[in-house]
């Protein structure tokens, strides 16, 4: 049952979905306000937010491998343990992320509201991405006792 999610297959299909929807709304932004700036910032959050995503991936991947055998062995001790230093990581990742938007905001001239939204584009449409799978998956667990 737990098994049958393959975190490769997510994560790959994640990157894809991130990645057509920052080109997608960059040539939107383009079309929209006409502006170099506010399209390079967009750009550039967006580029940000996949590097940030794609950083993550392969502990990401590893992270969610180890959770499915600690729910199959009963081990609920450990998985507080692996969840706090994958936690600890990602925050240190998003401080440094921080760390360069201040910089292209500060020192580049950046706009900030299009550099900020296409960091959010990033984690939402990844957000909105699990939250369907998951519930695809649900439906099929459903349909699979119910048989």
């Amino acid at each position: 049952m737990i098994k049958e999610v393959s975190p490769e297959r997510f994560f790959g299909e994640a990157e894809r979905l991130i990645l057509g929807l920052v080109i997608l709304f960059t040539i939107l932004v383009y079309v929209l306000w006409g502006g170099i700036g506010e399209t390079l910032s967009f750009l550039a959050g967006g580029f940000l937010g996949f590097l940030n995503f794609r950083t993550t991936k392969k502990e990401g991947i590893a992270f969610v491998k180890k959770i499915q055998e600690i729910l199959l062995s009963d081990q609920k001790n450990l998985y507080n343990k692996e969840r706090h230093a994958y936690i600890a990581k990602i925050y240190l990742k998003l401080l440094a992320t921080a760390i360069v938007i201040y910089f292209l905001i500060a020192h580049l001239r950046a706009h900030p509201v299009f550099l900020v939204s296409a960091f959010v584009l990033v984690y939402f449409s990844l957000t909105a991405y699990s939250f369907i799978r998951f519930i695809l998956w649900m439906r099929k667990e459903k349909k699979e006792i119910l048989a």
